[in-house]
């Protein structure tokens, strides 16, 4: 569903992004991101995220200075793609940037001091990064089709980075502990890479 602008502002609803923080309880806030108005009204739809129909590009999306500290952007351009960050703990950071059609990321953070950034150029693409700890670091990026990435960092002052071009790959990493670093890149088609530190 698209919920219905403020008066003054285009109606035109395209993908949906989710940011919540924790400040005492799970705060689940639920955005629509309102796009360039280059569509008459007539052309707006008026059903959800699979019904998007003509519309154009998507503004940037900014929500910041949650009362711990906490930053998440959001950037998308295309049609369909969902961004969900939840973030626990004490100033953390998450930014995400989506281009292309049917992308999705979702970020979990829970301590201090983590970093996430995502960034997807494609179609049907999908990353997920969860950290728990402290300053972790976790960057992903993917270019190209059905692309799937995963890091999950349990511990402290984690590293890891993933980079994918090309259609139908998948890279998984795991880390439990202190100071791990890890770097993957696949170019191609239907790469697999699993890795697990401890």
């Amino acid at each position: 569903m698209i919920r219905s602008a403020p008066a003054g502002i285009p109606r035109i609803g395209l993908d949906t992004v989710l940011i919540g923080t924790k400040p005492i309880a799970l705060a689940m806030i639920l955005l629509f991101v309102l796009a360039d108005a280059m569509a008459a009204p007539g052309d707006v739809p008026t059903a959800g995220p699979a019904d998007l129909g003509p519309a154009r590009d998507l503004a940037p999306v900014e929500r910041a200075g949650s009362p711990l500290g906490h930053e998440a952007f959001v950037f998308q351009s295309g049609l369909s793609h969902i961004a969900a960050i939840e973030q626990s703990g004490i100033a953390h950071q998450a930014t995400t940037r989506q281009e292309g059609v049917g992308n999705s990321v979702r970020i979990a953070q829970w301590g201090q001091a983590n970093e996430a950034i995502v960034t997807q150029n494609g179609q049907g693409n999908d990353a997920v990064l969860s950290q728990m700890g402290m300053a972790n670091s976790g960057r992903l990026s993917q270019a190209g089709m059905a692309t799937n990435a995963s890091v999950s960092s349990t511990g402290d002052r984690n590293r890891a980075l993933i980079e994918q071009t090309g259609n139908g790959n998948l890279a998984d990493v795991q880390q439990f502990g202190i100071g791990l670093n890890v770097v993957v890149q696949q170019q191609g088609n239907n790469a697999r890479t699993r890795i697990v530190q401890r």
